[in-house]
This record gives structure tokens, C-alpha cells and sequence, in this order.
């Protein structure tokens, strides 16, 4: 929620971001993480605490696919906006 926050504020804001400080709050507001976790859970023995811990850490499969999810959504949402 706190993402989704961060990123509406920068949207209502017009301060235009750097492309660091843009990708900072818009990977976590794609909600891979949340994704993830609810796979994770569906699968049922390994839903537990370690697997909450290893989300939380934030790992670079995490980050990666983070970063993918919103590079394709903003090339999609151009893509749109163009046509």
C-alpha cells in the first residue's frame, strides 16, 4: 500500500523523477510480491515462515522480476496512449 502511495504522489506531484528514483517506488507497486506469496501459499507445505522471511529480504529474483513486470507494464501503457 505504501508503494501505491509513494507512486500516486509522484504521478500527482509533476515533480518528474529520475529514472532510479521512478523504479525504486514503481517495482514494488506492480505487486509481484503479492503474486509470488499467493503462489507460494497455493502450493501449501512451503507457504511457512521462512517463506515470508525469504519475500521480505527482497531477493534478486524478486527485484528482477519486480523490474520486469513494471518495464512491461509502462511499454504496454504507452503503447496504448500512443494509438
Amino acid at each position: 500500500m505504501k508503494a501505491n502511495f509513494d507512486f500516486a504522489k509522484l504521478a500527482h506531484t509533476g515533480h518528474v523523477p529520475s529514472f532510479k528514483e521512478y523504479m525504486e517506488v514503481g517495482e514494488v507497486e506492480v505487486g509481484v510480491c503479492a503474486t509470488l506469496a499467493g503462489n507460494l501459499m497455493c502450493i501449501g507445505h512451503i507457504g511457512d515462515e521462512g517463506v515470508y522471511e525469504w519475500l521480505k529480504s527482497r531477493p534478486k529474483f524478486l527485484k528482477a522480476a519486480s523490474t520486469y513486470g513494471r518495464l512491461m507494464n509502462d511499454i504496454a501503457g504507452f503503447e496504448v496512449q500512443i494509438t
